[in-house]
């Protein structure tokens, strides 16, 4: 009779353990780079996963903000697994203007649109930790929940650098290709006249200078004005004309909306940026969304895990170098 051992409830002939055993770049070649792949016979219980989920989740969602409006506003695009290094999408050109004449038989000027390709590359975001096999044990025997510490913390890391990446781009380059933000990208409107907020009458003719370098490149709306949060806090003085909040003033112009006004930490001190939310100013491209997985080392004999994306927001302009984003500085 073959020698069999058990394993997580599952009894496994040893002759077979080659095959229950595979090398985690095994694992994911066999399914097609799914990081699914790496959370079968592993050491974590299915409701251990479903609570580190659940906590991925919950402390994901607190840390963004501009990568939150952008999957809430639907503007994502799924890559199909962690395989594509570089996401690609096209640039629209323009034609030009439309004659006016009193002839119908007049020969138009011929004109076609020009889609030239552009592309941003896709990283690996991860934070790697540890659970301590004893402490899991005895967490399993005292019948109590499993530590999410080190998880809510990797997955805080994770998320604070994809925001960051939001409004700063990387350092990373694939193929010769970089990685801007909306802070960084060539083509966005940098709006002059910036004047400081302790002033409380320069925030909303500021804001109305961006706002007209958006409609300049034909862009209104929606829009999303982010701000330092010392910016931001400057935007609740009263409105000298109407006794509210400044802000309140901001999110009741055209292309504005409640909740349309936000901080962010990454919005460096003293500026400020509005972004036409539409896909062809800025998308997010999902290669996998914020998962902790498991990441076997040292052949095997040492489990680790971490908390990792292959996700990249995409900052875009079209082929005439428009945009619509507005940077406004000196404020």
């Amino acid at each position: 009779m073959p020698k069999q051992l058990m394993l997580d409830n599952d009894v496994v002939e040893i002759e077979n353990l080659g095959a229950f055993y595979k090398s985690m770049p095994a694992r994911l070649l066999e399914n097609n780079l799914q990081v699914e792949a790496l959370r079968t016979n592993t050491l974590l219980h299915k409701d251990e996963w479903e609570l580190l989920d659940r906590r991925v989740i919950q402390i994901s969602a607190n840390v963004m903000n501009a990568i939150a409006d952008l999957q809430a506003l639907g503007l994502t695009t799924q890559l199909g697994g962690l395989g594509v290094l570089i996401s690609q999408y096209e640039q629209v050109s323009d034609m030009t203007d439309a004659n006016v004449n009193m002839a119908v038989e007049t020969d138009d000027e011929e004109d076609r649109l020009n889609f030239p390709l552009v592309g941003v590359p896709v990283p690996i975001i991860s934070k790697g930790f540890r659970i301590d096999a004893r402490s899991l044990a005895a967490t399993r025997r005292n019948g109590g929940a499993l530590d999410t510490t080190h998880v809510d913390t990797a997955t805080r890391k994770v998320a604070e650098k994809l925001e960051e990446i939001f409004f700063l781009g990387s350092a990373v380059v694939q193929r010769g290709l970089s990685i801007p933000g909306v802070l960084t990208h060539a083509s966005r409107n940098v709006v002059s006249g910036g004047a400081s907020w302790g002033t409380a009458t320069n925030v909303y003719p500021n804001v109305l200078a961006m706002v007209a370098a958006q409609q300049g490149d034909n862009f209104y709306g929606p829009y999303r004005l982010y701000l330092n949060p010392a910016q931001y806090i400057q935007t609740f003085a009263l409105n000298a004309n109407t006794s509210q909040p400044i802000v309140e003033s901001i999110m009741r112009l055209p292309g504005f909306g409640p909740g349309s006004v936000k901080a962010s930490s990454y919005v460096t001190a003293g500026q400020a940026v509005l972004i036409n939310m539409t896909s062809d100013v800025v998308d997010l491209a999902i290669g996998q969304d914020i998962v902790p997985v498991e990441w076997e080392t040292k052949g095997g004999l040492v489990v680790m895990y971490k908390v990792l994306c292959a996700e990249i927001p995409r900052i875009k302009s079209d082929a005439a170098g428009r945009s619509g984003i507005a940077h406004l500085s000196g404020i």
